[in-house]
């Protein structure tokens, strides 16, 4: 999703007005780490640099009397999948993201603090295989709980791909929403989602 958002950017923008895109666009910080052992990564959230979250807002249209007031703003779970996908690569280094096992959200990343920073801990639990925590970051030593965890499983190629099976539908029939209003009734995403 984000490689797409990238790629048309880079369609309105000159190539030599282009900032370098991070290979890691969600770790700010690696304040430790053991290479191939464990990591313990930050990421500070930005609307202001990372625009593309005011297209994924609760409440989009929340004020008729100031239209540019914002919803609250909401990082999408694909987004917090990408952000242990991201943290588990660092321990396994030149190797490709495979699956994900045992992933768990436990709450919504919510963008409502200015610059809302995350921690996470990043363990080898065996080659190919990286256990990663994401929580709130924070001061001192009170307890913290878990915002989403999942092992990440890595190789050195992607497997080789499979022919999907048939998939009758039994009882087929059109969908009451329409593409055109399907984002204005029934979900909360914007344009760059």
């Amino acid at each position: 999703m984000l490689n797409s958002y990238l790629a048309g950017k880079s369609q309105r923008t000159p190539a030599a007005q282009q900032p370098p895109r991070p290979a890691r666009p969600f770790i700010t910080g690696v304040p430790e780490i053991l290479p191939g052992k464990s990591a313990r990564i930050v990421h500070r959230f930005s609307l202001d640099r990372e625009l593309f979250f005011r297209d994924h807002t609760l409440w989009r249209d929340i004020s008729r009397e100031d239209p540019f007031l914002p919803g609250l703003a909401v990082v999408p779970l694909t987004v917090t999948m990408e952000i242990l996908a991201e943290c588990g690569e660092l321990l396994e280094p030149g190797k490709v993201l495979t699956g994900m096992r045992e992933f768990r959200a436990y709450r919504w990343i919510t963008l409502d603090k200015p610059d809302l920073t995350i921690e996470m801990t990043a363990e080898r639990r065996e080659t190919g295989s990286v256990h990663v925590t994401l929580r709130e970051a924070a001061d001192g030593n009170q307890p913290r709980p878990l915002w989403a965890e999942g092992v990440m499983l890595f190789a050195g190629a992607y497997p080789p791909g499979q022919a999907s099976p048939l998939f009758p539908l039994k009882g087929e029939h059109a969908s009451s929403w329409t593409p055109e209003r399907l984002y204005v009734d029934g979900m909360f995403h914007g344009p760059s989602f």
